[in-house]
């Protein structure tokens, strides 16, 4: 398996944080298409080249490009088709920046639903359309009740190109299934892999009224260093070694300004745990 991080790991520009990530011994960064600065539409076919110009410099890979869907994206049929057009723009990005997965994330907590299945099987049936048609992995990490209805619904799409992202903290909020359970049972469609690490909150319906954004997994978690919450890490490298897992395994962090020191403690934490 290889490391990996997400472009907001630390608070630097992108140039400074690159030679950071290459003597961390980091291989890949993940961009976000929702950040300004990589969004397919602000990155004219120069600054495409210079954006691979500067990993290729530092010796580095573009591991994935995310896409955050948002919340309720799917409750609106003009939000979709938007999505639609904005997830063939980043296809078009990736293919451009030799980039093979697309990260498609959201930022909700409740599962798929009766209710909205028909309308997310279409949405996700045309994007694997798309995905299978450019040979570009488009990897899920959305919501669901449970890991076997995601799971259900990645086969039930029938697209070559529609994977699993596996992310420790949503599925710690949500499931009792162990991360043993849920990497074997994803086994043949697990792409990609995000490393987190932290403690689940407690909150009242009150203050959960009083998020932004009600339907977020990400008000219930509480952020710890690697090692210290109780996601399970060494666990989680354990079991995907088992099933011979060679993606990448991507730090990331919900914090604004992750200290360089903190940054540096959690790669190091990773890479010795890695090697156990």
């Amino acid at each position: 398996m290889k490391i990996g991080v997400k472009d907001n790991f630390i608070p630097l520009p992108l140039k400074e944080s690159l030679a950071l990530f290459r003597e961390w011994g980091i291989r890949g960064v993940e961009l976000s298409l929702n950040k300004e600065e990589f969004k397919p539409d602000a990155l004219s076919q120069s600054g495409r080249r210079e954006l691979r110009e500067k990993f290729h410099t530092c010796g580095l890979e573009i591991c994935a490009l995310e896409y955050n869907l948002g919340g309720d994206w799917y409750l609106q049929t003009l939000a979709m088709e938007k999505k639609i057009e904005e997830i063939t723009q980043a296809i078009k990005l990736g293919k451009d920046l030799f980039v093979s997965l697309i990260a498609l994330t959201d930022d909700g907590r409740v599962g798929i639903g009766e209710e909205n299945r028909t309308l997310l099987l279409k949405f996700f049936e045309e994007v694997g359309y798309l995905g299978d048609r450019e040979g570009m992995i488009l990897a899920l990490d959305i919501s669901a009740s449970s890991p076997l209805e995601l799971h259900q619904f990645i086969k039930e799409l029938k697209r070559e190109s529609m994977k699993l992202i596996f992310n420790p903290a949503r599925w710690k909020i949500i499931s009792t299934q162990s991360i043993g359970e849920i990497i074997h049972l994803w086994e043949d469609s697990l792409v990609h892999v995000y490393i987190i690490d932290g403690e689940i909150k407690e909150k009242s319906l009150e203050e959960e009224k009083s998020e932004e954004r009600i339907n977020s997994w990400k008000p219930f978690f509480e952020e710890k260093t690697l090692g210290e919450g109780e996601l399970g890490v060494v666990k989680l490298v354990e079991v995907l070694a088992e099933i011979d897992y060679r993606g990448f395994c991507v730090l990331m962090t919900l914090q604004e300004n992750l200290s360089l020191e903190e940054a540096r403690k959690r790669v190091e934490f990773f890479k010795k745990v890695r090697r156990l």
